[in-house]
């Protein structure tokens, strides 16, 4: 079964978040579900009485000369290592499709997260608009660290800040 999200959905979807994403702390999944994540956005695949897989559609506009459209960002699409390859993420999509026809979405577009998944989502209906340039750097690409320099691991709030 496909539905929206509800609030007591959280535990679950966090616990969902950490194995798909490897986010071992939870403190990614606990910062974008404290700020970003609303229920109405994002539809959970229920399995065996539980979330089993995730998939958020995020409101963006597309914007054009003269106009603009509504669209979604699919983001955070995921599966527990359990029920993988039983189509779950296949039948998100087409719920989260269904939806925005519904709502008069004029597009929806995601950046995959690996190269292997533009043919998953290639399967699903998905083309490649463009693509970014990579730049690989070695360490020697950059000039010596000042002595005084502090680097330092650093929580998610700390950096927004």
């Amino acid at each position: 079964m496909i539905r929206f999200a509800q609030e007591a959905d959280l535990p679950a979807l966090l616990q969902l978040w950490q194995e798909a994403f490897g986010d071992g702390s939870g403190e990614e999944a606990s910062y974008y579900f404290a700020r970003r994540h609303q229920p109405q956005h994002m539809l959970v695949a229920l399995e065996k009485g539980r979330a089993a897989g995730m998939l958020t559609m995020l409101p963006v506009e597309l914007a054009a000369p003269g106009s603009s459209f509504p669209a979604r960002y699919i983001f955070a699409v995921a599966t527990l290592k359990a029920f993988r390859g039983q189509g779950i993420s296949t039948r998100l999509l087409e719920a989260a499709h269904s939806h925005m026809r519904q709502t008069g979405a004029a597009a929806s577009l995601l950046v995959p997260a690996t190269p292997s998944l533009f043919d998953f989502y290639g399967r699903r209906g998905y083309k490649a608009a463009f693509c970014l340039d990579s730049l690989v750097l070695s360490p020697g690409d950059f000039p010596p660290p000042d002595p005084a320099a502090l680097v330092k691991d650093c929580a998610a709030a700390d950096y927004l800040r």
